[in-house]
């Protein structure tokens, strides 16, 4: 049986505060998998659950999104993008730029900074000068070969 992808990113959210296994996890780059929501500063607006899973090398971010479709043509139930960016000591500047599925083909920028103990992300998203948000985010897993015991890097 397929599920929707607006259905499993939701289930996912879910699932890791539910499940000790999926609780945050430090760390001391921006490396994992991600899960948590943007909100619009626009009313009317309701927040949007999102999963990421980047890649840090030495400050030098890059991954990928998926989110529930809100606002794209529903042909497809996902939205996805890929992120680009860098991070300097706890501060992170990223592009998420969507990768025109689905008739939606933007970037947004995004600064965020990562906590002191490694675990979430949070701050600012804006699509030039028109749209602004915030955007908060838990790590629930280190990329793959570090396993949740193992001492953040």
């Amino acid at each position: 049986m397929l599920l929707r992808a607006s259905l499993l990113i939701p289930l996912a959210v879910a699932t890791a505060a539910a499940d000790p296994l999926l609780a945050p996890v430090p760390g001391s780059d921006c490396a994992g998998t991600w899960i948590g929501r943007y909100a619009y500063d626009q009313p009317g607006y309701e927040p949007v659950v999102v999963s990421l899973v980047l890649a840090d090398r030495d400050g030098a971010i890059d991954g990928a999104i998926l989110e529930a479709n809100t606002f794209g043509p529903q042909r497809w139930p996902a939205l996805t993008s890929t992120v680009a960016g860098g991070r300097s000591g706890t501060i992170a500047t990223l592009a998420f730029t969507y990768d025109g599925r689905n008739g939606v083909a933007h970037t947004v920028d995004n600064r965020l900074t990562l906590s002191p103990d490694g675990t979430r992300l949070d701050g600012t998203w804006w699509i030039g000068g028109d749209w602004t948000g915030t955007i908060a985010l838990t790590r629930v897993a280190r990329p793959h070969g570090q396993r949740i015991g193992d001492p953040a890097p």
